[in-house]
């Protein structure tokens, strides 16, 4: 079976969540996803389809980081890698660590750093102190 969108919502934000008729996940139930939040993009490809950094819900569940190809209408997508927000901040600690081994300038380096740790203040939320 093809897949079929069969409906999707905006919100103010401009983050679309789209039902897919056709399109399985492992189990093969159908699937639902929102872009909750474009990052950035990592690469552009001659097709047109970009590899993105977003932060996105998939099948209702929490907001995860996600790096995949996506078409440019974001209606179909390649396979990709998820992280919660413990396996990002390991990731961007060993990211920070490999930069810092290399020829990176040192104010780039700082400003990684920085938008790591204000990212993982967010993601935690308010703390008592």
């Amino acid at each position: 079976m093809a897949k079929e969108l069969i409906g999707f919502k905006t919100d103010d934000r401009m983050c679309v969540q789209r039902v897919w008729k056709g399109a399985k996940m492992h189990n093969g139930e159908n699937f639902t996803f929102e872009i909750k939040e474009r990052l950035c993009v990592l690469a552009t490809h001659s097709t047109g389809w970009k590899k993105e950094l977003n932060v996105v819900e998939w099948n209702g569940n929490s907001a995860k980081l996600d790096i995949r190809d996506w078409s440019p209408d974001h209606d179909s997508m390649s396979k990709g890698v998820t992280f919660r927000i413990n396996e990002a901040k390991k990731l961007a600690e060993a990211l920070v660590k490999y930069f810092d081994k290399s020829e990176v300038k040192d104010e780039t380096k700082e400003k990684v750093e920085e938008k790591v740790e204000e990212k993982v203040e967010e993601a935690e939320g308010p703390t008592d102190k």
